[in-house]
Parts: C-alpha cells; sequence; structure tokens
C-alpha cells in the first residue's frame, strides 16, 4: 500500500499566510498595549491581559522563526497586514468592553489558524503545523482566563 501525502501551498503562498500571522500576532500585542492602559481597568483584568499579550509575543516569534530565511526572500518582506482577518484592530474600547473586544479577538485568530490546519498537509509544512497547535493551545487557555470577567 502506497500513502501519498499531498502537497501543501507553495512556498511563496505559505510563507505569506505566515507572515500575515506574524503580523496580526504583532497586531494583537499592540493593540492589548493600549488596552491595558486603559483608565478604570480592574488591576485582576489587567494581569489576565498580561498573560495574553505575553502569549500574543510568544506566537509572534514563533510565526516569525517560520519563515523562509534566504537572501532573496527576506523575512521582513513577509510580515505584512493580510487581508483577511483584521476587523478587530480598529477603535478603542471602554473599560467595560475590553474583555468582549479581546475574546473577539482571539476567537478571529482561532478561526485563522483552525483554517489553516486544514491546508498545512504537505511534508514541510509540519513546523507550521505544530505551531498551529501551540497558537491554538494558548489561544484556548487565554479565552479561559478571560471566561471568569466576562459578563
Amino acid at each position: 500500500m502506497k500513502v501519498v501525502v499531498p502537497a501543501g501551498s507553495n512556498l511563496i503562498d505559505a510563507a505569506r499566510w505566515v507572515g500575515g500571522s506574524c503580523w496580526l500576532e504583532l497586531a494583537a500585542f499592540q493593540r492589548l498595549s493600549r488596552q491595558m492602559a486603559t483608565v478604570g481597568l480592574d488591576d485582576a483584568v489587567r494581569v489576565a491581559l498580561w498573560s495574553v499579550r505575553s502569549h500574543r509575543d510568544e506566537m509572534a516569534s514563533a510565526w516569525h522563526r517560520r519563515l523562509p530565511e534566504l537572501r532573496e526572500m527576506p523575512r521582513s518582506d513577509f510580515v505584512l497586514a493580510p487581508t483577511d482577518g483584521d476587523r478587530w484592530l480598529e477603535g478603542e474600547d471602554a473599560p467595560d468592553s475590553v474583555i468582549d473586544t479581546v475574546t473577539a479577538m482571539l476567537a478571529a485568530l482561532d478561526e485563522r489558524y483552525a483554517a489553516h490546519q486544514l491546508v498545512a498537509v504537505g511534508p514541510a509544512d509540519g513546523p507550521v503545523a505544530a505551531t498551529l497547535v501551540r497558537a491554538r493551545q494558548l489561544l484556548a487557555e487565554d479565552v479561559d482566563a478571560l471566561g471568569a470577567f466576562s459578563a
């Protein structure tokens, strides 16, 4: 019996997706930094957001490490805003909506990652697939941690 593993995306498309994920995680990190400075935010919420922010930093670094490191394809060329998944980037939040906004942001990231798990199947996609598992694990932990503060 012969097992055939389907090819994943071509290198450029795969790198664009990874770079877009890196960009989104960096944008989430920046948004969380602004939200943590919100006047009137409870200290316990700030501590929870600190952990979420730390996870976004970890994942941005992880996605950056997954980008090609070739002279003709510098990593910086791929860390660009993706054409999808950025609805949650705009606007400022009142203290009572920060948890809802962050939860929606995490859900959007998880949706992006869940969809990509279906296509990260080629032989060269192993590192990305492993990073997707870690990313979704951290997102689940973050949602659970923020659930205690939901209305």
